[in-house]
């Protein structure tokens, strides 16, 4: 008889589980990147090509080259001003030094300027009497030394001779000057004045010479 309180034991059917395959681990789908929008400089004014080549702002290019010009500008000035002063004190020290000078310098200043002057003197006074002596214009004797003076008084009287000459060799020759000049009963020979002289060619004046008209103004006796 069964015990209702101790009920038949159950026979427990064994059932053995199927293995369960892995599963593979799910992949991540990372999400969509949208490219990045362009940043704009922090001014928020677009970038200048120009400033982008060269990697200077123009403005402050424009600045720089105004100070310079501005510098050069001072310095200008400067070396002017520099310039006005020196050539100042170059006049104060001239001033300076002609009122140093000794009356000695002095002196010697006049003197020189005296010798110049009376050298001046004896050469025309030379020309002159060079002049007187042998009948040739003052205006064609050179300033300088007398032989100077004798070289172109040489050269005109050659000249002056051969064109007297070519003359006389087409007319008679003339009559003695102390025959034609001198007075009846008088054998002196006439003597002839300056103003005598002004009215006479060159080759005239140089023949009177030679026929003694001239004596008494060249201071020869008569």
């Amino acid at each position: 008889m069964t015990n209702p309180a101790n009920p038949p034991a159950q026979t427990e059917t064994a059932t053995t589980a199927e293995p369960v395959p892995p599963t593979e681990p799910a992949q991540v789908t990372e999400p969509v990147k949208e490219p990045a929008a362009p940043v704009e400089p922090a001014t928020g004014e677009p970038a200048d090509p120009g400033a982008a080549a060269t990697g200077t702002d123009p403005l402050a290019e424009i600045q720089r080259l105004q100070a310079e010009a501005n510098k050069w500008q001072a310095l200008s000035r400067k070396n002017e001003a520099r310039a006005k002063e020196n050539a100042d004190k170059a006049q104060k020290y001239t001033e300076i030094e002609e009122a140093n000078k000794t009356e000695v310098q002095r002196l010697t200043d006049r003197v020189q300027k005296a010798e110049t002057e009376l050298q001046q003197a004896r050469t025309l006074a030379l020309r002159a009497e060079k002049s007187a002596s042998t009948g040739v214009p003052m205006a064609l004797i050179p300033s300088g030394t007398e032989d100077e003076m004798d070289s172109a008084i040489a050269a005109y009287q050659g000249a002056l001779s051969a064109a007297l000459n070519s003359r006389n060799a087409q007319t008679p020759p003339a009559a003695p000057a102390n025959l034609v000049t001198a007075p009846e009963g008088s054998t002196k020979v006439k003597q002839l004045t300056r103003a005598d002289l002004q009215s006479m060619s060159p080759q005239e004046i140089v023949q009177a010479k030679n026929d003694g008209r001239l004596n008494e103004l060249l201071g020869k006796s008569t």
